[in-house]
């Protein structure tokens, strides 16, 4: 009987390396042999950036999962390469720490496409060295290399436009006229600034019955800027400010600092709309973070949780709140997007050839997350047909001045972002763009649509909108100490710590291996307890 309990436990040990081999064999298979190294960069300290991580790295796994890429027959894996332009020393997204990122992409990684890039002064120095496609997703700087395809978000001039139809329709109905704008210290928001004071003090009131909004100087905020400092720059705006009674508030944000603009509006209790664009804001943590003080709130959204644009914005919704509790903003919507046209482009071309996925992306129409996705083709210098403004990035006017963005090169082909003529907004063929607000109790909410006609939104405006509101019973109350901030954090207030380090094991489920164990202690137990009832004999 000694023999048959050994020869039992010899069967379990065999069953267990059998099973264990072809785990592991399986788990490797499910690991492609082909790739195809696509390479992402942007500000992965913060928000924008962190989101941009998420959102592709959440297409890779979706596509490397299910049938991979196919090129020349073979099925292949999407490797992601992902490298930073954050500079911790300066706090900020820096234009050299982007320039090493992307040579490393390009030449010792060997990528054959990529994604990225947030903040205007970076994402024009990485144009200079494009040799392979970059589909945009977070920056509206103005195209200056025809490898540089924007997938979100629109340029500044699409983004100017919708501040102005928010301003010139909407709020100038709740009786706002004079608007202080309170905007970082970037290229992006002082295009956007004198884009926004010629339409809505120069070009629209020339139409009758069109409104004249009057603007005071811009409130210019450092990027790194403490709590305090930023509430003393706006406390001008507790009492007049250029002799005019300012009635509306317009943030121009897409660092962390903007978030200390909500926190001050708060704290100094300003009775002003706070509205325009704020990236921090749309983060669905933002309100609680705060403590409330974005109670009121309005900004600029691709998506707002209450809107589903295409048939695939709740499944994307849905797979990224699951994997990351949180809900996506607007880089993680483009950067998902960004990995599946590049799936389809290279599918189309049937290769990998830089030339090859360039050709197929300028004839991509792909239904993304949050809008339908094509790219124009278009020169520098491009008018309105009917209306003689600049039409898409190709320009601006300053003082009643055009500027060519690109002097001497009004042939450079830009792929800019549009969406077919029936689904733009207001007839021009752009992404339609939302402003949500956050209303009380932290619930966010559509309230300007952009629709297909100004009546859809000028009826129910009033009812969507809440205010006026209360400061006073939520938000943020600020420390009565401060210390100094480390350059480069992004917490809520000015007596910040960096957080201690914490270390995660990563634990991989080999499949199979759970059963095979069971299997083993369960034949154990059987070779034990037959010993009992034999040593009982």
């Amino acid at each position: 009987m000694k023999s048959f309990s050994k020869y039992i436990l010899l069967f379990a040990l065999l069953i267990s390396v059998f099973s264990v081999t072809v785990s592991v064999t399986n788990a490797r298979q499910q690991q492609r042999a082909d790739i195809i190294k696509i390479g992402a960069l942007g500000p992965l300290e913060i928000t924008p950036g962190q989101d941009m991580e998420k959102g592709a790295m959440l297409a890779v796994e979706e596509i490397n999962a299910g049938d991979g890429v196919m090129v020349g027959g073979t099925a292949h894996d999407f490797d992601l390469i992902i490298e930073t332009t954050f500079n911790p020393t300066l706090g900020i997204p820096d234009p050299a720490t982007g320039a090493v990122s992307l040579t490393k992409l390009l030449d010792s990684d060997n990528v054959v496409a990529l994604l990225g890039g947030f903040r205007t002064e970076v994402v024009m120095q990485l144009q200079t060295s494009l040799d392979r496609p970059l589909l945009g997703v977070g920056s509206t700087a103005p195209i200056i290399n025809p490898m540089f395809f924007r997938l979100g978000p629109s340029n500044g001039t699409q983004l100017t436009r919708a501040l102005v139809d928010l301003y010139a329709f909407g709020l100038a109905g709740q009786g706002v006229r004079n608007v202080t704008i309170v905007r970082e210290n970037a290229a992006w928001s002082l295009a956007m600034s004198t884009g926004l004071k010629f339409y809505l003090n120069t070009y629209l009131p020339s139409i009758p019955l069109s409104p004249r909004i009057n603007f005071t100087n811009d409130i210019v905020i450092d990027p790194t800027a403490l709590l305090d400092s930023v509430t003393t720059s706006m406390s001008v705006l507790t009492s007049e400010l250029d002799g005019y009674d300012v009635n509306a508030i317009m943030p121009i944000f897409s660092g962390p600092v903007g978030r200390k603009v909500t926190q001050a509006w708060h704290a100094l209790d300003l009775p002003q709309y706070l509205a325009g664009i704020n990236v921090e804001s749309q983060a669905s943590a933002f309100f609680d973070e705060t403590n409330g003080a974005a109670y009121g709130e309005i900004q600029l959204e691709t998506c707002p949780p209450d809107i589903s644009q295409t048939n695939k914005t709740d499944a994307f919704r849905t797979s990224f709140e699951a994997k990351y509790d949180e809900s996506p903003t607007y880089t993680a919507f483009a950067s998902y997007d960004a990995v599946y046209v590049l799936k389809d482009a290279i599918e189309r071309a049937d290769s990998t050839d830089a030339a090859d996925i360039y050709a197929a992306l300028t004839t991509t129409h792909w239904t993304g997350t949050a809008y339908e996705i094509k790219f124009t083709s278009e020169d520098n210098v491009w008018t309105h047909p009917v209306f003689g403004y600049p039409y898409g990035q190709v320009g601006y006017y300053d003082n009643g001045t055009r500027f060519v963005i690109v002097p001497g090169q009004e042939d450079l082909i830009v792929h800019d972002l549009y969406t077919p003529s029936d689904v733009g907004v207001r007839g021009q063929p752009f992404i339609q763009g939302y402003f949500a607000q956050w209303q009380y109790g932290g619930v966010k909410k559509t309230v300007w649509s952009q629709g297909p006609t100004l009546a859809d939104d000028l009826g129910n405006f009033s009812t969507r909108l809440e205010w006026p509101i209360d400061h006073s019973d939520t938000g943020y109350v600020p420390p009565e100490t401060t210390t100094t901030e480390t350059p480069g954090t992004t917490d809520d207030t000015d007596t910040e710590t960096e957080p201690e380090p914490t270390t995660t094991t990563e634990v991989t489920d080999i499949p199979g291996f759970g059963i095979t164990l069971s299997l083993v202690v369960f034949v154990c137990a059987v070779s034990v307890t037959y010993k009992r009832r034999r040593n009982k004999r």
